[in-house]
C-alpha cells in the first residue's frame, strides 16, 4: 500500500465512529486471537449513498496486498455490492451492512468482520433519470469517469457515475474544477437537451431531449484519481443496436461498450466522426459542439480496422422523419477486433431485410421483389427465405414473390456462412389499394382551384429542403403522364422516409398564390399533403428530363399559365457560393464559354453551417449535371430554382 492510501485511512479511520469485532477462521489458540487484534479493517471515504469506498486489511501499520485478501458482504439491510475490494452504496434509506475480509497469515485462515452504517444524503442517478422533472434540483454523489473536450483544450461537462448507473453533466466550469477519478458531490438541476429547432420535430416522435444536469456546483470532492468505477454502469451493446434503438426509450446518458471502427468525414463546411458496426450495417456519429475539433484523438484510431470502444449516448438528432441518437466517444482500444462469421451472417440478413419493403399491395398479376440473393460484402454467405403464407407471398428461386392477397406474412430470412447460421424474421404486409379520385397533374394545373383538396398519383423524383432547420421535406412528384409538381408535407403525416422511385398517393390542397395580376408571382404545389398510398418498391420514372443550359433556364420568364413552376430538369453548371456577414449564397453557373449566366439556388439560413443547402459545399468550383427544378417566382420577376440533391454528380469531361 502507498503512502497516499496511508493517508487518506489514517483520516478515515480516525473520522468514523463503527464498532467491530473479530473472528478468527479454523481453530488457533488465545495467542493468534491477540495476534489478530493487531489487524485492522479499514475503508478509504465516508459511507454514503450513491458513494462508494475501498477495504483494506491492515497489521502494524502495514498494508496487506489485496489480492491476498478475498471481501464479501455477509449481512445487509439495504441496496449495497462488492466488486473486488470495493464496496459501491445504492441504498435510498439508512442502512447497516457487514463486511468480511478473510486472507491467510502464518499458514492460518484468518477473518475479520465489520459492520458498517450507510447514511442516505444524495439522490441515486437512477432515480434522476427515471423520475425527475425538467428543473427539479438533486445532490449527486459518484466518480467522475469522462470529461468532453472542446476545441480550447479544456472541457463542456462530465460523465458521473455512481454504483450502478451514469449521467452527463453539462457546465465548463464544473467540468474544469475537477478530474477523472476524482469522488465528488455536487448540487445541480435536471433538465432535456435539444435544440429549439428540433422540439417540434421531436415532440412528434415523443423524445424530450437529452438527460442530462446542468448549473452544477461543488460540494465535496476527494482529490484522489484512483476511485474504482464499477462494472456495472457499461451496458454491453452494437453501434447498430443503439443506432436503431426505439427514440422513445430514451437510452441517454448510457454508457455503454461497443465495438466499431472508426472513420474520419471532412468535407467542406464540416468535418464528422463516425463508428461503424463490424456487422457492416450501422454506424453513429460523435455530437460536437466544434465541427470535429474535439475529436482529433480519434485520427489515430482511423486505421480501417474495428476495435473495443466506449462511448456515451448524449442527446439525438431529430428531423421530421424521426430522430436518432448520437453518442460522445471517450475510449478507443488499441488491438484490432476482427469481425467474427456470427457479425457478418448478422449483417447478411440485415442487408437482406432491408432489401424489400415490409408492406406491398395485392395487385391481379403477381409481382417479384428485388430481395437479395447475394451479398457483395460476404459472397460466400448462403442466403434462403421462406414464408410463413404462401398463399401472400411466395417464394420462387429465393426471390419473394407478392400474390394477389391481403395479409400479414412472417419472412424468414436465414443465413449461413461456414459452420455459422443466423436467423432473422420479418413481418410483411400485404394490403389492398384503395381507391381515389385521382387528378393529373396537367389537370391540377390547367383547372385546379386555389385552397381545394385534391388527389395526385406518381413516382418520388427526389426531396429537397423547405427551411433552414430542415434538411429535406418537401417532394417532386411525376405522375404517369411525365409531369411533375412539388408538394408540401403536413408534418404530422408525411416526412423524409419516403425514398426516390417509390410510388405514393398524396391527398392535399392545391396552391396557387398570385397576389399581383399584373405578372405571375409566388409557387405551385400540393400543400398540406397527407399520404394515403406508399409502395416501397424502386420504380423507373415514366418519362426522361428535358435538358435545358443554364443560359435558357436563367432566360424563363415567368407567366401566368402556370407551366412552369414545378417542372424539373436536367443540365449541367458549376457551383459557386458567396459569404458575408448576413448570408450565405449557392449558384449555379453557366458552363457556356463566355456566359455569365447562373441560378442562384433556393435556400435557408443565414451562414454556411445552418444554410439548408450546405451540402453544396464540395461541389464548389466543379462541373456538375444534375436536376434542376423551378420553386417559386420572387416578385414576379424571375425565378427561383431548386437543385435535387440525389442527382448530382460530377460531370464526364
Amino acid at each position: 500500500m502507498n503512502k497516499k492510501f496511508k493517508t487518506i485511512f489514517a483520516f478515515a479511520v480516525s473520522s468514523l465512529m463503527l464498532f467491530s469485532c473479530a473472528n478468527v477462521g479454523g481453530n488457533i489458540g488465545d495467542d493468534n486471537d491477540d495476534l489478530l487484534k493487531k489487524f485492522s479493517l479499514e475503508n478509504d471515504s465516508n459511507l454514503e449513498s450513491g458513494g462508494s469506498s475501498r477495504f483494506f486489511v491492515s497489521f502494524n501499520d502495514q498494508y496487506l496486498n489485496n489480492e491476498d485478501v478475498t471481501y464479501s458482504i455477509i449481512k445487509s439491510n439495504g441496496d449495497v455490492y462488492l466488486e473486488d475490494d470495493t464496496v459501491y452504496f445504492l441504498n435510498k434509506n439508512d442502512t447497516n451492512f457487514t463486511l468480511k475480509a478473510s486472507f491467510s497469515y502464518k499458514n492460518q485462515e484468518l477473518s475479520l468482520e465489520k459492520e458498517y452504517s450507510v447514511s442516505t444524503d444524495t439522490t441515486l442517478i437512477r432515480e434522476i433519470k427515471t423520475n425527475a422533472k425538467k428543473g427539479d434540483n438533486y445532490f449527486v454523489r459518484g466518480i467522475v469517469t469522462y470529461k468532453k473536450g472542446n476545441s480550447d483544450g479544456l472541457y463542456d461537462g462530465f460523465v458521473l457515475t455512481d454504483g450502478d448507473d451514469s449521467i452527463y453533466v453539462y457546465g465548463s466550469a464544473l467540468a474544469n474544477s475537477v478530474e477523472i477519478g476524482n469522488k465528488v458531490k455536487i448540487q445541480a438541476d435536471f433538465t432535456y437537451y435539444i435544440t429549439s429547432t428540433e422540439e417540434s420535430h421531436a415532440e412528434k416522435f415523443n423524445f424530450d431531449g437529452g438527460k442530462q444536469l446542468e448549473k452544477g456546483r461543488l460540494i465535496e470532492n476527494d482529490v484522489s484519481l484512483d476511485n474504482k468505477i464499477s462494472s456495472k454502469v457499461f451496458l454491453e451493446s452494437t453501434i447498430y443496436d443503439l443506432a436503431n434503438a426505439p427514440i422513445e426509450n430514451n437510452i441517454t446518458s448510457n454508457l455503454y461498450k461497443v465495438k466499431g471502427k472508426v472513420r474520419k468525414v471532412v468535407e467542406p463546411g464540416f468535418t464528422n466522426y463516425y463508428l461503424y458496426d463490424p456487422k457492416g450495417v450501422g454506424s453513429m456519429y460523435a455530437y460536437s459542439n466544434y465541427n470535429g475539433a474535439e475529436y482529433t484523438w480519434l485520427d489515430a484510431y482511423d486505421d480501417g480496422k474495428y476495435h473495443d470502444a466506449t462511448i456515451l449516448i448524449v442527446n439525438a438528432k431529430c428531423q421530421p422523419n424521426g430522430c436518432y441518437f448520437r453518442m460522445i466517444p471517450f475510449e478507443i482500444g488499441s488491438e484490432e477486433y476482427i469481425p467474427t462469421d456470427m457479425d457478418k451472417v448478422e449483417g447478411v440478413a440485415i442487408r437482406a431485410s432491408e432489401s424489400f419493403n415490409k408492406t406491398y399491395y395485392a395487385s391481379e398479376n403477381s409481382y417479384e421483389l428485388e430481395n437479395l440473393i447475394a451479398d457483395e460484402q460476404v459472397p460466400d454467405a448462403k442466403i434462403e427465405y421462406f414464408s410463413s403464407d404462401k398463399s401472400i407471398i411466395d417464394v420462387n428461386n429465393n426471390k419473394l414473390v407478392v400474390k394477389n392477397k391481403t395479409g400479414e406474412v412472417e419472412i424468414t430470412i436465414k443465413v449461413t456462412l461456414n459452420e455459422t447460421e443466423y436467423s432473422k424474421v420479418d413481418k410483411v404486409v400485404v394490403s389492398k389499394k384503395e381507391e381515389y379520385n385521382i387528378t393529373s397533374i396537367s389537370d391540377l394545373r390547367s383547372s385546379g382551384k386555389h385552397g381545394e383538396t385534391y388527389f395526385i398519383e406518381g413516382v418520388v423524383v427526389d426531396s429537397v429542403w423547405t427551411n433552414a432547420s430542415i434538411d429535406f421535406g418537401a417532394y417532386y412528384i411525376m405522375d404517369k403522364n411525365g409531369d411533375t409538381i412539388l408538394c408540401y408535407p403536413d408534418s404530422e403525416n408525411v416526412s423524409t422516409e419516403l425514398n426516390n422511385g417509390e410510388k405514393v398517393i398524396f391527398e392535399g390542397k392545391y396552391e396557387f398564390a398570385q397576389e399581383n395580376p399584373d405578372y405571375y408571382q409566388g409557387n405551385i404545389k400540393l400543400n398540406e399533403v397527407k399520404i394515403k398510398f406508399h409502395d416501397s418498391q424502386v420504380n423507373k420514372l415514366p418519362k426522361d428530363f428535358e435538358t435545358k443550359t443554364i443560359d435558357e433556364l436563367s432566360a424563363l420568364v415567368p407567366s401566368n399559365d402556370k407551366s412552369l413552376v414545378g417542372t424539373v430538369y436536367r443540365s449541367e453548371f458549376t457551383v459557386s457560393m458567396t459569404e458575408s456577414a448576413y448570408y450565405t449564397n449557392f449558384y449555379l453557373n453557366s458552363t457556356t464559354n463566355g456566359s455569365s449566366k447562373r441560378l442562384t439556388v433556393y435556400a435557408n439560413g443565414k451562414s454556411t453551417e445552418t444554410n439548408s443547402v450546405k451540402f453544396l459545399t464540395s461541389y464548389v468550383g466543379k462541373k456538375c449535371t444534375g436536376l434542376i427544378g423551378i420553386r417559386d417566382s420572387k416578385s414576379g420577376k424571375s425565378y427561383r430554382f431548386d437543385i435535387l440533391p440525389d442527382s448530382i454528380e460530377l460531370a464526364k469531361d
